[in-house]
C-alpha cells in the first residue's frame, strides 16, 4: 500500500508534496534539498536510499576517509552533506535523542562535537534555566513582550518556573493543539497567548509547535481549529480521489 511521504526527510531531501501518480504503483513527489534546490523524486527511490539529494552529492569530491556510518559520542553519521567554504567536510548526523543536524567532520574526529547539544542540557554545570526551558529563551520572550520599535508592550507576568511547569508537567512536552512533541532545545516549542488581547499570564498561555503558533497568529483557538479541520477534510478528499 502506498503512503504519503510529505514532510518526511530522506538524506538531504525533504518531501514537499505529491505531484502525480506514477503508474499506479508509486507517487512522484516534489522535494527540497538541503542545498536549496527543488527536484522531483519517486517515493520508492527515496525510501530505499537510492536517491539522497537533488544530485549535488555527486558533485562533492569524496574524502579519503568517509565518516558515514561511524559513531562519535551520541552522534551517528548518516551521510556526507557538503563542503564548507574553507574546504572542510560537513556530515548529516543523528543524535541518540533523535535530533538530526549537520556538523563538521573535523569536530567529530577531534571530539569537539559529541551530541546535538543535549549533553550541555543534561550537564547541570552548564545549564541555565528551569526544567527544559532555557534562560536564553525566557529572556528573549520577555524582551519581545517589552515592545520597542513602535510595538506596544505586552503585559508579562509569568516566571521561567511557570513556563517550565506548563511545558514539562501540564503539557508533558507536547503541543497543546496538535499533541506532537515539542522542545525548546530543538527550537520547536513556542509560547502562544490564547487570547491575543491579553498578556503573558499563566492562564492565558500555552505551548505550541512553532509552526502551528505561526499559523494561528492572533486567531482564537476555536476559529483556528475550525480552519484546520477544513484543511484535513479537504486533504482526505484529494487523497481519496488520487487512490
Amino acid at each position: 500500500m502506498r503512503r504519503d511521504l510529505s514532510e518526511q526527510k530522506f538524506g538531504k531531501l525533504t518531501i514537499i508534496e505529491i505531484i502525480e501518480d506514477y503508474n499506479g504503483v508509486d507517487f512522484k513527489y516534489k522535494a527540497k534539498c538541503d542545498c536549496g534546490n527543488e527536484t522531483n523524486v519517486l517515493g520508492g527511490n527515496v525510501t530505499s536510499g537510492h536517491t539522497k539529494s537533488c544530485g549535488c552529492l555527486k558533485n562533492i569530491k569524496r574524502p579519503k576517509k568517509d565518516l558515514t556510518g561511524k559513531i562519535f559520542g551520541r552522534l551517528t553519521v548518516l551521510s556526507l552533506s557538503e563542503i564548507s567554504r574553507n574546504g572542510h567536510y560537513r556530515y548529516s548526523v543523528r543524535c541518540e535523542c533523535g535530533t538530526e543536524k549537520t556538523v563538521l567532520g573535523t569536530h567529530l574526529i577531534s571530539g569537539k562535537t559529541k551530541s546535538c547539544g543535549c549533553l550541555t542540557y543534561r550537564n547541570p554545570r552548564h545549564w541555565k534555566g528551569s526544567g527544559t526551558v532555557s534562560l536564553t529563551y525566557f529572556s528573549s520572550l520577555k524582551r519581545g513582550a517589552n515592545g520597542g520599535k513602535g510595538r506596544k508592550p505586552i503585559p508579562f507576568e509569568v516566571t521561567i518556573d511557570e513556563l517550565a511547569w506548563l511545558l514539562d508537567e501540564k503539557q508533558k512536552g507536547k503541543c497543546a493543539l496538535s499533541g506532537v512533541e515539542i522542545s525548546v532545545r530543538q527550537k520547536t516549542a513556542s509560547v502562544d497567548r490564547i487570547n491575543s488581547e491579553e498578556g503573558y499570564i499563566i492562564d492565558n498561555i500555552q505551548w505550541l509547535h512553532k509552526d502551528i503558533n505561526m499559523m494561528k497568529r492572533h486567531y482564537t483557538v476555536e476559529y483556528f481549529t475550525e480552519l484546520c479541520l477544513k484543511v484535513v477534510q479537504n486533504a482526505k478528499n484529494i487523497t481519496s480521489n488520487i487512490d
